[in-house]
């Protein structure tokens, strides 16, 4: 058992690219940060119309902030979920490092 241990450099190499699990990364980072930023960008939007509609009253204000505001619970539930994917395709990727290490360790037990 002695030839079965790995070196961390095999874990954390980043230079494999092309793989499903990475390139599902990043997608699910792409859609966590576009998710996140126009979460928050329709909270701080929503807050400045309910303020607005607060000094002068108006219905459209009003429903718009109160839109935008209700519309930020989606979109960070979106994110949220986008860094639960991301997570699993960085770990689908870690046992896929680990697989075909493991491939080249038996395989070089074989020939000896």
């Amino acid at each position: 058992m002695k030839g079965m241990t790995m070196p961390l450099s095999v874990i954390y190499e980043t230079n494999q690219t092309g793989s499903v699990a990475g390139s599902s990364r990043k997608v699910w980072t792409f859609a966590a940060v576009v998710s996140a930023f126009f979460g928050a960008t329709a909270c701080f939007a929503g807050v400045f119309f309910m303020i607005l509609a607060f000094f002068e009253p108006s219905l459209m204000h009003s429903r718009l902030g109160g839109w935008l505001l209700i519309s930020v619970f989606p979109l960070f539930i979106l994110a949220a979920h986008s860094l639960d994917k991301i997570e699993l395709a960085e770990r689908a990727e870690k046992i896929a490092k680990l697989k075909n290490y493991r491939e080249k360790v038996i395989s070089r037990q074989n020939f000896k």
